[in-house]
């Protein structure tokens, strides 16, 4: 009967991961999972954007791209001023601890062509020796709705007539 039980435990057909191989699978696991994780966001942030039409931000200066709150800062670069008609609402999303999403909608602004311009603003929140915790905008678009006869009336890329 020994034999036997010794028989059937070396006619396994798979062998024992020895730790070391245990070790090795966890850690590829939580690679996939992980690289996945960063793969959806990416994914999710770049199908929100493919709506938008993209703006350069090249040409601004990084003083005005970098602050301590990612509402002010978009109000700053993307804002109505003042003395222009209209009025805008904003809404700032945290989908990530370090990832801002601010969406500012403008509507009634004076322009013969467009009613309305709605900016999406990403940031993220980076750590620098110089200025300590900050948010830098790393991606901006625009959508618009056209006046009466000008255009497509819902959210678009495309530039009203």
């Amino acid at each position: 009967m020994t034999l036997t039980a010794c028989s059937n435990i070396s006619d396994r057909s798979e062998p024992t991961p020895t730790a070391r191989e245990s070790l090795e699978h966890q850690r590829s696991q939580a690679f996939k999972s992980t690289n996945s994780t960063v793969q959806a966001k990416n994914t999710t942030g770049n199908a929100n954007r493919q709506s938008y039409k993209p703006i350069d931000l090249s040409n601004r200066s990084d003083t005005d791209l970098i602050g301590s709150d990612p509402k002010a800062i978009a109000l700053s670069v993307f804002g109505l001023p003042e003395s222009e008609p209209g009025s805008q609402s904003v809404t700032v999303d945290y989908p990530q601890p370090d990832q801002a999403i601010v969406t500012l909608i403008q509507t009634g602004i004076g322009d013969d062509s467009v009613n309305s311009t709605q900016y999406r603003v990403e940031l993220e929140e980076n750590l620098s020796a110089q200025t300590g915790k900050h948010w830098e905008m790393v991606w901006a678009g625009s959508q618009f709705k056209c006046q009466p006869g000008r255009g497509h009336q819902d959210w678009s890329a495309e530039l009203c007539l």
